[in-house]
């Protein structure tokens, strides 16, 4: 699968959602007795990541992951395949998210599988990543306001802090300040002034300002 690169040339990152749009209309038939999840549910993830040059970390902002990785065929540590796994112990209540960085992930690069059923069968793909000269980007402020008054109640609020943690993650990587507001009777602010965006100051906003909004609202 294709991962998000979010403008960063030697990082790429592998979210998966605890919700998808709302459907409407009238259910599947084949989806009416579905089993669905409940709060004994519980999730085990294995993630096995194959680059084409050298791995240099494997991150998850979000859960506790355990690294491995491969062992060549002459017995040393391979530098271009790892895994994370990770085992819930509570009924999992937001995305996953996994960052791999690696050397190479702005080069064009092409990856072939085959199907081990016909091995006259090969599926491929070609990436190119476009290159341009561009001067570099000013400092910048963002600053982001919620609103969590009681109009938001139920599906609005759900999407505000949707929106916000894609926002969050779409910051610019270098000379960025940020902070978050969110009002009600009140207006609250995460930090007394902008900080600067990195990965410690975004785990915490993801994590902290929905819990400020879902005890708030």
């Amino acid at each position: 699968m294709d991962l998000l690169n979010e403008g960063i040339q030697d990082r790429v990152r592998l979210q998966l959602p605890m919700a998808i749009a709302e459907r409407y209309g009238e259910i599947p038939q084949s989806m009416v007795d579905a089993s669905t999840a409940n709060q004994k549910t519980r999730v085990q993830i294995a993630v096995d990541i194959q680059t084409s040059d050298t791995i240099q970390d494997i991150r998850s902002p979000t859960h506790p992951i355990s690294l491995m990785r491969y062992k060549t065929r002459t017995g040393r540590r391979s530098e271009r395949r790892m895994s994370a796994t990770w085992s819930s112990t509570t009924f999992l209540d937001q995305d996953f998210v996994l960052t791999v960085h690696a050397l190479g992930l702005d080069n064009p690069r092409c990856f072939a599988e085959v199907n081990p059923k016909r091995a006259d069968t090969i599926a491929m793909q070609l990436s190119f990543v476009s290159k341009f000269k561009i001067p570099r980007d000013p400092s910048q402020e963002y600053i982001f306001v919620i609103d969590r008054s009681g109009s938001m109640n139920g599906n609005p609020m759900e999407t505000a802090k949707r929106t916000l943690e894609m926002l969050i993650h779409l910051l610019p990587a270098s000379q960025t300040t940020f902070n978050i507001f969110s009002f009600g009777t009140e207006v609250d602010g995460m930090w007394g002034s902008s900080v600067s965006f990195n990965e410690a100051t975004m785990k915490h906003a993801v994590i902290n300002s929905f819990a400020d909004i879902r005890s708030n609202h």
